[in-house]
């Protein structure tokens, strides 16, 4: 517990330290803080998933009232759907452990009540949507679908208060979480974010990818075949690559390696922890076999598209 707490922070310092500007600096949070409160065991901050993190005090405001009233239409809509894709994993892990044996009782009252507060979420959406149908403006929102709306909202906010609850059951297999071994390979190939920290020696080969590498005890070593635009840092841990397209070797004994980008490919190994999130699969072995698995979805991560 206090092994992944001292990773979950030194991550989080990483992020903070990785930009010499506010916005990059807040890109890489969005990018990265998701997948470690997804995968931290030490519980969880509830910002991140499945509400944006701008979001977030639209729960403490208790009128029905919205500043953008057709944002807050769009986000009920894409958090609906990212909690209806939880609600899918949640099930089949479920499944998962009854046909393994396991007492999974007070796991599926959770996931009941997860159910029906998105149910309730998606009644309240569907009126207000009724209501939209017969209301003459097209640019306004009644104070009568405001009522839905914040309902909806709150029933979500239940939701979302609910995935801690689930995820602290260990049993729970989390999309991307991958611990490191020594004598085992972990092999992943995708698109988005992976962020690797420990003892590791990683080989890499990535498409105009960003790298970020922060180093405690100042002896890694990294070798570089191809294109990138090196990037100069305040921390002299610290070391970051932009536009890198090419094939990157990285050893080190207490590192945190941060990739984000396309076409990410590496076989790492060591004494540590990876969280991948995007697009992509994985696999390592555990007992007499390869365990393969797919990168967290940004279905989980709570990324916001644009319309």
């Amino acid at each position: 517990m206090k092994k992944v707490l001292v990773i979950t922070l030194a991550l989080l310092t990483f992020i903070l330290l990785t930009s010499g500007c506010a916005d990059r600096q807040d890109n890489l949070q969005h990018e990265v803080v998701k997948p470690i409160w997804f995968t931290s065991g030490t519980g969880h901050d509830n910002s991140y998933w499945p509400f944006d993190i701008e979001h977030k005090l639209l729960y403490k405001l208790k009128p029905p009232f919205f500043v953008d009233e057709q944002d807050i239409v769009n986000i009920i809509d894409r958090d609906i759907e990212r909690s209806e894709g939880a609600l899918y994993y949640f099930e089949k892990e479920v499944e998962r452990l009854e046909n393994e044996g396991e007492d999974v009782n007070l796991l599926s009252n959770r996931i009941g009540e997860y159910r029906q507060h998105l149910e309730n979420a998606k009644l309240n959406k569907t009126l207000s949507d009724e209501l939209s149908q017969n209301n003459e403006s097209y640019t306004t929102i009644s104070v009568e679908q405001k009522e839905y709306l914040f309902n909806a909202l709150e029933e979500l906010r239940i939701v979302h208060d609910i995935v801690p609850q689930i995820f602290n059951d260990e049993r729970i297999i989390k999309p991307g979480q991958v611990k490191l071994k020594d004598d085992v390979y972990l092999n992943a190939s995708g698109n988005g974010t992976a962020v690797l920290s420990g003892n590791i020696e990683i080989t890499l080969s990535v498409q105009n990818a960003m790298v970020t590498i922060r180093d405690e005890n100042n002896d890694k070593i990294i070798f570089i075949d191809g294109e990138y635009t090196p990037e100069s840092n305040i921390d002299p841990k610290i070391v970051s690559y932009r536009n890198v397209n090419g094939t990157m070797d990285i050893i080190g004994t207490s590192t945190i390696v941060m990739v984000r980008g396309q076409s990410i490919n590496f076989k790492a190994i060591g004494n540590g922890f990876a969280a991948l999130s995007g697009n992509g699969t994985y696999s390592y072995e555990e007992g007499n076999g390869t365990i393969e698995m797919e990168w967290m979805p940004y279905l989980f991560s709570s990324k916001r598209q644009n319309n």
